[in-house]
């Protein structure tokens, strides 16, 4: 049985919620004020998604990424002969970074349990949006826990009265302690390289398994095939995308104890590059998943 418990203190500025289920060895917490990001994933009594050590404003670790993901070059864009500019959230490099919702507050919509699968919605709406992106829209995210995986879809809805631009990320990062014994399994047709100004250029890639060992890793993908597996010497989880043609970033951070695998549905300054970008109409909703299963421990 799961039980769900809303912790919310004003005065520490807490506003998040845990997940437990016994049974399966699951605990989760999501924190509904970091943008309704999974910041603590457990399965079978193995940890997979931890915040330990890690500084959400400098590693968006778990954040959405919309309405676009990576970088946006300067924060500037042109979308229908008109040019916008973001505020510039990684200013020491000077661009606008993950997108626009990773630090809003989410609000817990329903939460129910049926044959052994909780289901938790949330939402969040944009209806006052700034300058740099001034459209109307709603976030809809919904986790599913089962016994050996969770599930994260994530639903837009154009609220507004003109057509949008947009991408949609997830940034989790992945612990393991042992990184070096550890190994990626993806069936990549290319990688995308980038110069300094987020310009893209395309190189095959077919190789589908990467050791990790001591390589440094801030890479994008593109993806032939809906899965990849990470394989590491405590646990092995694949990843799952609800549709073909997938991106994926791949990045480590200097405390080589995490992973961060991004499945995307465009790149880093995409809305300037055009490569993966969509745009949503009035009353129109696009609507994406994901999916993390536990395929053994070791």
């Amino acid at each position: 049985m799961y039980k769900v418990n809303h912790i919310k203190h004003k005065t520490e500025k807490s506003n998040y919620l845990e997940v437990n289920n016994s049974d399966f060895g699951i605990y989760s917490r999501i924190d509904l004020n970091l943008g309704g990001s999974l910041q603590d994933l457990t399965i079978n009594n193995e940890k997979i998604i931890t915040s330990e050590n890690m500084i959400y404003e400098q590693h968006f670790n778990s954040a959405i990424l919309f309405p676009f993901v990576n970088r946006l070059h300067s924060g500037i864009y042109n979308f229908k002969n008109k040019t916008y500019k973001l505020f510039k959230n990684k200013d020491d490099e000077g661009h606008a970074i993950h997108g626009l919702v990773y630090n809003k507050t989410f609000n817990m919509l329903s939460f129910a349990e049926q044959d052994n699968k909780l289901m938790i919605n949330l939402c969040y709406e944009e209806m006052e949006p700034d300058e740099g992106f001034p459209f109307k829209y709603s976030v809809f995210l919904t986790y599913i826990f089962q016994s050996n995986a969770l599930s994260l879809k994530v639903s837009v809805i154009n609220e507004d009265e003109n057509e949008f631009p947009f991408a949609i990320g997830w940034h989790p990062y992945f612990f393991n302690d042992d990184l070096h014994n550890s190994s990626l399994v993806l069936n990549r047709n290319a990688k995308i390289f980038f110069d300094e100004r987020f310009n893209y250029k395309i190189d095959d890639a077919k190789n589908s398994s990467l050791k990790i060992v001591d390589n440094e890793f801030d890479d994008c993908y593109i993806l032939e095939s809906n899965e990849i597996t990470l394989e590491t010497p405590t646990y092995s989880i694949k990843i799952e995308f609800s549709t073909d043609f997938n991106y994926v970033q791949v990045y480590i951070p200097k405390n080589r104890n995490f992973i961060a695998l991004e499945p995307q549905t465009g790149v880093a300054n995409n809305f300037n590059n055009g490569l993966g970008l969509k745009t949503l109409k009035p009353s129109e909703s696009f609507e994406k998943e994901w999916k993390i299963t536990l395929l053994n421990t070791n």
